[in-house]
C-alpha cells in the first residue's frame, strides 16, 4: 500500500535571496515517521545564504509530522518538544550555523529525539481527542473502504507503519549514498516505513559497527569487509567476531580488474610471471584480493615484483610506462582506470574458469562478474570474479520487516533500472542471494524462496 502523501505549508518568515522563487509547499512523505531533516534544512540555507536562520522558521520546515500543521492549528506541543530537545543537547540557537547544530545533534542522539517526539506527538494527539489514523484520514481525505463499507484486506502483510530504520550507507559525494536513498525512497513509497539515510566516512567498518551496535538497522557493505567482521580479521583483528548481522540483498558486483595495455603482448594473468605488478596499498582491502586473484593463477612476490601502490600511483605509474599491470577491485567505470584508458587503449585480463572456481570455493564473498567490453572500451567482455556489495541488517529484526523491506526492493525492480543511479541498474533478482559471508535474514529468505531463487 502507498504511503499516504502529507503536504506541509510553508510559513511566510524566511526572505528569500533576490530571484529565488519562494515555495509554496514540501511534500513530507514521512508517514509516520520523520522528513529527511538534512534536505529540508539544506533548503533553506540554500535559499537563504544572507539570513541568519530564525529557529522557529527552522522549525516549521522541519516538523516531523508536516500533516499536524494542516489538521490542527495549535502544533505547539510538539515546537517546544523539539526547541527543549536541541536546548538540551546543547545547541546554540542565536548562531549562525545553527542549521548545521541542528543537523549535527540530531544525527548524534537519533534514538533520543525519535523518543522525544513520538512523546510530544502523543501528547498532541490526545490533547486534541484524534487517533493518528483520524489525523491521516483527515490530512489524505480519502476513505480506505470499498462502497460496501468492507475494509480492503488484499495484502496479507500490513504496512509497516510504526517502521522506522537508519540506513548507514558512505560519504555524500561516494557510490552507496545516493543508491541508498533511492532504494529508500521506494521503500518509504510502498511499505508505509521510514528510512533515513545516515551518511558515513569509515567506510564498510563504520556500517557494520552500527549496525552490529544498534545505531543503525541497515547498512551497505563490501562482502569482503563483512567476512572479515566475521572472522575477526583484517580491520577488525582484536575485535569480537560480529554475529549479529544478516544478509539482506546483495546487490551488485565490484569487479577485479587485472590491467595492461593492448599492445604489452601480455594475454593471460599468468603472462605476469616475472613483471611488476601494483596490488594496491599495504593491509587494504585491495591487496589481499589481488594477492589471492594472482595467487590463482600461480604468482606470487617469488616469481613477480608485487608493488604496494595507491590508485593513482598505480595509474600515473602505468601511463609513464614504469609498471605494465595494475589490479584494481572497484565499481565500473573506476576513474584511475579510465584515466590508463586515455592513454591508450588497454585489455582488463580474463580470470580463468579454473581460478575462478577455487576462488568462490574458498572465499565465500567472491561471486562471478563481467566487465562489459563498453565501459573501458575493450575488445571483448571481461570475465572475472567480484566482490558484491550486500544491504545487510540487524538480525533481530522481525521476518516480516525484513521479507516486505526485500519484496519492495525486488519487486520495483522497474522505478530502480529507470533511475539515473547506475548501480541500481545493476540490481537483479537472479543475483540476490551471490557472495555473502553472512547468513540471509529469514525474512529475505521467505521472498526469496517465493520468487525461486534461494
Amino acid at each position: 500500500m502507498l504511503s499516504v502523501v502529507f503536504v506541509l505549508s510553508v510559513f511566510t518568515g524566511l526572505s528569500f535571496a533576490d530571484g529565488v522563487e519562494k515555495p509554496q509547499f514540501i511534500d513530507a512523505k514521512s508517514g509516520e515517521g520523520f522528513n529527511d531533516v538534512q534536505k529540508l534544512i539544506h533548503r533553506i540555507t540554500t535559499e537563504n545564504p544572507d539570513k541568519k536562520i530564525n529557529i522557529n522558521d527552522v522549525y516549521k520546515l522541519v516538523i516531523p509530522e508536516g500533516v499536524y500543521v494542516n489538521v490542527v492549528e495549535d502544533y505547539n506541543v510538539q515546537k517546544n518538544a523539539f526547541i527543549k530537545f536541541l536546548q538540551s543537547h546543547g545547541a546554540d540557537l542565536t548562531s549562525p550555523s545553527v542549521s548545521e547544530k541542528i543537523q549535527e545533534v540530531i544525527q548524534k542522539n537519533r534514538k533520543d529525539f525519535q523518543k522525544v517526539m513520538n512523546a510530544a506527538k502523543v501528547n498532541f494527539l490526545s490533547e486534541k481527542g484524534k487517533t493518528l489514523e483520524e489525523v491521516k484520514k483527515l490530512a489524505d481525505n480519502t476513505d480506505e473502504t470499498d462502497s460496501s463499507g468492507d475494509t480492503d484486506t488484499s495484502d496479507e502483510h500490513p504496512p509497516l507503519e510504526k517502521t522506522h530504520w537508519a540506513f548507514a550507507s558512505g560519504g555524500k559525494s561516494g557510490t552507496y549514498y545516493p543508491l541508498a536513498n533511492l532504494i529508500s525512497d521506494v521503500v518509504n513509497e510502498t511499505t508505509g516505513a521510514t528510512i533515513d539515510v545516515v551518511a558515513t566516512t569509515g567506510g564498510g567498518k563504520e556500517n557494520i559497527s552500527l549496525v552490529s551496535s544498534g545505531d543503525a538497522d541497515l547498512a551497505m557493505v563490501r562482502s569482503s569487509t563483512l567476512d572479515c567482521a566475521s572472522k575477526g580479521t583484517g580491520p577488525f583483528t582484536g575485535m569480537s567476531k560480529v554475529r549479529n548481522i544478516a544478509a539482506v540483498a546483495s546487490l551488485y558486483s565490484q569487479p577485479c580488474h587485472v590491467v595492461v595495455f593492448e599492445d604489452s603482448g601480455i594475454e593471460s594473468i599468468a603472462d605476469l610471471k616475472g613483471k611488476k605488478i601494483s596490488i594496491g596499498v599495504k593491509g587494504t582491502f585491495s591487496e589481499a584480493i589481488a594477492l589471492q586473484i594472482l595467487a590463482a593463477h600461480g604468482l606470487s612476490e617469488d616469481n613477480a615484483t608485487l608493488l604496494n601502490l595507491s590508485p593513482k600511483e598505480s595509474e600515473m605509474a602505468m601511463r609513464d610506462g614504469l609498471i605494465p599491470a595494475a589490479v584494481f577491485t572497484c565499481s565500473d567505470p573506476n576513474r584511475f582506470i579510465t584515466e590508463i584508458a586515455s592513454n591508450k587503449p588497454i585489455r582488463i585480463l580474463n580470470i580463468t574458469d579454473e581460478a575462478a572456481e577455487n576462488l568462490m570455493n574458498n572465499y565465500s564473498f567472491y561471486a562471478p562478474a563481467t566487465i562489459p567490453s563498453d565501459v573501458y572500451s575493450t575488445r571483448n567482455d571481461v570475465d572475472t570474479v567480484g566482490i558484491r556489495t550486500l544491504m545487510v541488517c540487524r538480525d533481530d529484526m522481525s521476518e516480516d520487516e525484513v521479507y516486505q523491506l526485500t519484496k519492495s526492493i525486488y519487486e520495483n525492480l522497474d522505478v530502480l533500472s529507470e533511475s539515473p543511479v547506475w548501480r541500481a541498474q545493476q540490481i537483479i533478482l537472479e543475483e540476490a542471494d551471490w557472495g555473502s559471508s553472512a547468513p540471509f535474514h529469514p525474512g529475505a529468505i521467505k521472498f526469496y524462496k517465493e520468487k525461486g531463487v534461494y
